[in-house]
């Protein structure tokens, strides 16, 4: 089945038209391509249902509202669209409404938390203490503690690696701070899409929850 084409490329017109723009565009349409004046020319006749189908989601403020966010997806059933049965139906559980509300709230709580993570700090340690290396919540590397113990003009490649590894731990425990307060609001789902560094959209919370909710 051909993919169907966005409704106000059917009409002809912006995204932001207007109800009498639209208006206008449909009659222009549906007169060029009606099908008493094209008799058995089946891709006029296609058209027309084209143009018809567009017309009625775009001149229905609620439904264009839901276009507009969804796209055809908002009424087509099988996608989960707020069209059918709540979100694909969602076996009678959860609406449209409800997810998206639980998305909002999601999306604030992960902002708080993205804010709260970046004024984190982890620290990681090497060689027993001789090397302390400090990086903040958004993993980056806030200081370096060396003691002076350590420091050998003879040997700079033990030092080197004992800096990498103690900013490695650090990194390490920074991510796993991080990951604890965000599953903590995600519930572990998202496959790393909700991370402390991921300004996520509504639309894709919203995807992951129906995805999550598809899989129980």
């Amino acid at each position: 089945m051909a993919e169907k084409r966005d409704y106000y490329e059917v009409l002809g017109v912006e995204k932001g038209a207007s109800e009498d723009e639209i208006k206008k565009a449909y009659r222009k349409l549906a007169k060029a391509n009606h099908p008493d004046l094209h008799p058995g020319d089946k891709e006029c006749e296609e058209r027309f249902k084209e143009v018809n189908e567009a017309y009625e989601v775009l001149s229905d403020p609620d439904k264009r509202a839901k276009y507009d966010q969804f796209g055809h997806a908002a009424f087509d059933p099988s996608a989960g669209g707020p069209g059918g049965a709540g979100f694909g139906g969602f076996g009678g559980g959860m609406n449209m409404q409800a997810m998206m509300k639980q998305a909002q709230k999601m999306q604030e709580s992960m902002l708080k938390a993205q804010e709260e993570i970046a004024q984190m700090e982890s620290t990681g340690t090497a060689g027993g203490g001789m090397v302390t290396a400090t990086v903040t919540g958004t993993s980056t590397l806030k200081s370096i503690e060396i003691k002076p113990d350590v420091v050998d003009p003879d040997d700079i490649d033990m030092l080197q690696d004992l800096v990498v590894a103690a900013v490695n731990e650090a990194l390490k425990a920074a991510s796993d701070k991080s990951q604890s307060q965000m599953s903590a609001i995600t519930g572990g789902i998202g496959g790393g899409l909700f991370g402390s560094d991921n300004n996520c959209t509504r639309a894709q919370i919203v995807t992951f929850l129906y995805r999550n909710y598809q899989s129980k």
